[in-house]
């Protein structure tokens, strides 16, 4: 699976040669467009795919992902408003707390939560949001050079993916997309 983030129109027509390798997909179709400017593909069966709008105006994806027969797994995708203002501080924190509950009713013993959060992956807070789940947080922006050296520590990594499971082989790597902010994330 692959969920990119800051994909727009303009990013669409670059995508078309993979829409081949992975059959599955949600986003860049007429009527759903890119919700939340997000692109989500896979060569497995993603089905139930649907649009959430909160009330505050955010928008989640959600649905379910069957990597094999017999393993669903629901998941969560959004990519909240950057917390610049007050009021874009409320809607952020609004849909992690909207998919903290979806989360908490899923219907399956598999969750897979990702998107780009804008919440560093080293505060307190991102620590308290999903205590019984593991987590890959992605270096969004890449380390800094400093002196001709790459130093990792200054890097924030504000996408991230949580997953509640029994043992899954799932790996996380961020690949760059040409004129995005941020990196994607590439699961596997």
């Amino acid at each position: 699976m692959i969920v990119m983030q800051e994909v727009s129109p303009e990013h669409g027509e670059q995508f078309d040669v993979l829409f081949e390798l992975y059959p599955y997909r949600f986003g860049g179709q007429p009527k759903v467009g890119y919700p939340s400017n997000q692109l989500i593909l896979s060569r497995e069966l993603l089905y139930g795919l649907n649009l959430y709008e909160a009330p505050y105006g955010g928008k989640l994806i959600r649905g379910v992902w069957q990597p094999r027969i017999g393993l669903d797994i629901a998941t969560f995708f959004a990519h909240p408003p950057s917390p610049r203002t007050e009021m874009l501080w409320y809607q952020r924190n609004g849909m992690i707390a909207t998919i903290q509950e979806f989360a908490a009713r899923s219907a399956t013993k598999h969750n897979l939560i990702m998107g780009d959060f804008n919440l560093s992956s080293t505060t307190p807070r991102y620590a308290s949001l999903f205590p019984q789940y593991k987590d890959e947080p992605v270096l969004s922006w890449a380390a800094f050079d400093l002196f001709g050296l790459e130093v990792p520590l200054m890097a924030s990594a504000i996408d991230h993916l949580w997953y509640q499971a029994t043992p899954i082989a799932l790996s996380v790597k961020g690949e760059a997309l040409e004129r995005s902010k941020a990196l994607t994330i590439t699961q596997y």
